[in-house]
């Protein structure tokens, strides 16, 4: 391991039996196979195989991770010798082709992806998590202006937009007009999870009050939520 990639922690690391397959299609695309299907301990190898530029294809049922077929040969080979570092790095035996080995490649591990560090934020939360936690953590998923469902809403759209200008193909609108849906299903998901965010601090706070449940696990956030609610309905109506 090189210095700036860092070595991966015990979550990171992954034990499997069978190698994951690295090889040119005849005539297409470097492709790389999971016995998987890039499902159970395989999801980290599809995210970090995508983070290196490989691209999920799904045919009848089977889902392969290939790289774009407009990359240089020489680009293609430097990123599945990458993408078998990566793996091996991670604990995963790898097949990778003879005429894709690089014994240079380094394993590309410095840049994880922004959910990782979200579910470390979250990761606190269970049986003991104070009810301040919890709706604190349900507020930064819900807030009207930057919970992390308006922020991804956002960036959904901020894609279609970009996707959408005349220098692209027409054929793109299907996709396109289907991030908008997304990014609108977000945002009502977003306001469902503020409502019912207000819903169970009202009920803690009743709680509270009467002594039915322990009051250091019931503090008094009614008033934050109700006011999360009221901002989140007062958000000016979106135009279909």
């Amino acid at each position: 391991m090189t210095a700036g990639h860092p070595a991966p922690g015990p979550e990171e690391r992954e034990s499997v039996e069978q190698p994951i397959e690295i090889s040119p299609r005849a005539g297409g695309p470097v492709t790389a196979r999971s016995p998987q299907q890039w499902k159970g301990s395989h999801t980290l190898s599809a995210e970090l195989l995508q983070v290196i530029g490989f691209v999920p294809v799904t045919d009848r049922r089977t889902t392969v991770m290939v790289l774009p077929t407009h990359l240089p040969h020489a680009d293609q080979r430097r990123k599945a010798a990458t993408a078998a570092a990566t793996l091996r790095a991670i604990g995963h035996p790898v097949r990778l082709a003879r005429q894709l080995e690089d014994p240079q490649a380094e394993p590309e591990l410095s840049l994880p992806l922004l959910g990782r560090a979200l579910r470390e934020r979250f990761a606190h939360l269970g049986g003991d998590a104070h009810s301040d936690e919890v709706a604190r953590t349900l507020l930064e998923l819900s807030a009207p202006a930057n919970g992390i469902l308006t922020v991804v809403a956002d960036a959904l759209h901020a894609a279609e937009w970009w996707w959408s200008g005349a220098e692209h193909p027409v054929d793109h609108m299907p996709a396109t007009q289907r991030l908008t849906q997304l990014a609108d299903q977000l945002r009502d998901i977003a306001q469902e999870v503020s409502r019912l965010r207000a819903d169970l601090a009202l009920m803690d706070r009743h709680r509270d009050i009467t002594s039915e449940w322990p009051p250091h696990r019931n503090p008094a956030i009614a008033a934050t939520a109700q006011a999360a609610l009221h901002t989140a309905a007062r958000r000016p109506a979106r135009h279909r």
